[in-house]
């Protein structure tokens, strides 16, 4: 998804192997991992400002700032696609709350 301001994607790691694949079925841990990407350094200073609200909300979350903006990894212990349904709703749903607030204060 993105924005003008704001660039939000999302990619899905895993430890399991194929064969955990194959002979366990698809029911793995993984790490989904929600990247955003600001296009002013305003924006980018908003989505650093999120990186503290997201880390006291979310337990289960490791926040890394970047030079572009915020790196979001959230662990789940199964691959649960209702799951990460709702959490890629919530990230998307923040980035277009950064897009509007990047929209007011303009750098």
């Amino acid at each position: 998804m993105s924005h003008e301001s704001v660039k939000v994607s999302f990619s899905i790691e895993s430890r399991s192997t194929l064969w955990n694949i194959i002979f366990e079925g698809f029911d793995q841990e993984v790490v989904l991992i929600t990247n955003f990407y600001g296009k002013t350094q305003s924006t980018i200073g908003i989505l650093h400002n999120f990186a503290g609200l997201i880390d006291n909300k979310f337990n289960d979350c490791y926040i890394s700032k970047t030079d572009k903006g915020l790196v979001i990894k959230k662990y789940l212990p199964t691959n649960d696609s209702e799951q990460i349904s709702k959490w890629e709703n919530l990230m998307i749903s923040l980035g277009d709350n950064i897009e509007v607030i990047s929209d007011i204060n303009p750098s």
